[in-house]
């Protein structure tokens, strides 16, 4: 079957500026049960910590509903009240006991030894899950709203720049700029294809304000002859991948943006934001750091 290609410049962004895919997967059925820690890991702290709430609520739930039964064995409870029921599982999960509710019976002892257990358990696995994700490291670095082709020291060039947010400098940091875009086969059909691009310098022993990043375009590039046309019509992507240590954490980071057809502006250059005040101190004025200007 041959593909026909994208017609429209909403359907080609099939990359969001953080790098992650905007594409439909078909076919593919993601398991839950398979992947529960991954999905707890992505997930955003409001929905992790509803998630575990929900849990915990429906766990004393349905214990309450099993000491239900058999609530003549709780000391203090009323007959038949559910809310006397739920409270004591509360308590028995959160090992809390303010001695009014107490267990007499062997059915109602035996239940909260399995609750407790569980509560144990589920303690745990709370606590783990939230260790590990306020324990991980996010890379707070800023790239350029837009890629630009200019000339530089008499070379065409694509540029973009990044900066590292944190005060606390980031070692050993390199950095990956891949193009991936549409082509057609000889027999008619449209590929996805992938080059890597070369740049001028992909490491940095220090990352520690603003990081420049050149590719030039010459007779080996990929974008070599290609116009603002060109990649519309390729559905050109830039997918920058960048990895470095934390300098205070020692910590590996790692994020990812992207550039899509129409982030990539010809005929701009990026704003100088580094000068030097009346002081004589070196200063970056990262408000203008999205900022371009004409070529010439």
């Amino acid at each position: 079957m041959i593909l026909e290609p994208l017609m429209s410049a909403k359907q080609r962004a099939q990359i969001n500026p953080d790098g992650s895919f905007n594409v439909d997967r078909r076919g593919i059925h993601a398991s839950l049960r398979h992947d529960l820690y991954h999905f707890l890991q992505a997930a955003s702290w409001a929905r992790l910590i509803a998630l575990l709430s929900l849990l915990y609520i429906l766990a004393n739930l349905v214990f309450a509903l099993l000491y239900l039964p058999g609530l003549a064995g709780l000391a203090n409870a009323r007959s038949g009240s559910f809310a006397d029921a739920f409270f004591f599982s509360v308590q028995t999960m959160s090992t809390v006991g303010y001695g009014y509710l107490a267990p007499q019976s062997l059915y109602i002892n035996l239940i909260m030894v399995i609750e407790s257990v569980f509560g144990f358990l589920l303690t745990a696995v709370a606590t783990g899950l939230i260790f590990a994700k306020f324990s991980r490291v996010r890379a707070r670095v800023l790239f350029s709203q837009v890629a630009v082709i200019h000339t530089l020291n008499g070379k065409k060039v694509l540029s973009f720049r990044a900066a590292n947010q944190r005060h606390a400098e980031i070692v050993d940091a390199s950095i990956k700029v891949a193009l991936t875009r549409d082509e057609q086969t000889a027999e008619g059909y449209f590929l996805r294809r992938f080059y890597d691009l070369k740049l001028e310098r992909d490491t940095s022993p220090l990352f520690a304000l603003v990081w420049n990043i050149y590719h030039v375009i010459d007779e080996s590039s990929p974008l070599f002859g290609k116009n603002a046309e060109d990649i519309q019509n390729e559905a050109s992507v830039l997918l920058v991948s960048f990895s470095g240590i934390d300098d205070h954490l020692v910590q590996t980071l790692h994020t990812r943006h992207a550039y899509n057809s129409g982030d990539i502006h010809f005929g701009r250059r990026l704003t100088d934001i580094i000068g030097w005040s009346e002081e004589g101190r070196r200063f970056v004025d990262y408000r203008r750091f999205h900022e371009t200007e004409a070529e010439f």
